[in-house]
């Protein structure tokens, strides 16, 4: 969340913690991508189990029933990396924002000189 920050001059900032937002996004972008990867090898291993065991006539109910739950579990995956990239996202529009801001107003460091 931002948070205001006065400054002894009395003036105060909209500040937004862009460091921690960029670590958060980098752990969540890491443990999803990490939790997807294993996933999809297990997936893997449960359709060559399926192909290898069964009798393939029951192959087409045995995806019928497990696929979905593998989907979501996918989806849900791909539902965290896009939050995390939506926040690096976020993060970066800050700084261009706060960039940009600063070069509207001309701050420069020391008195103006005529």
């Amino acid at each position: 969340m931002p948070h205001i920050q006065a400054d002894s001059g009395g003036s105060s900032a909209i500040v937004y913690p862009v460091e921690h937002m960029r670590t958060v996004a980098a752990q969540i972008l890491a443990t999803a991508s990490l939790a997807q990867s294993n996933h999809d090898a297990q997936w893997q291993q449960v359709l060559n189990y399926i192909n290898n065991n069964f009798d393939p006539t029951m192959h087409a109910t045995l995806l019928a029933c497990l696929k979905p739950y593998a989907d979501q579990v996918r989806e849900s995956y791909d539902w965290q990396i896009s939050l995390a990239t939506a926040l690096f996202d976020t993060v970066n529009q800050i700084d261009r924002n706060e960039q940009g801001t600063q070069q509207s107003f001309g701050f420069t460091h020391g008195p103006a000189q005529s």
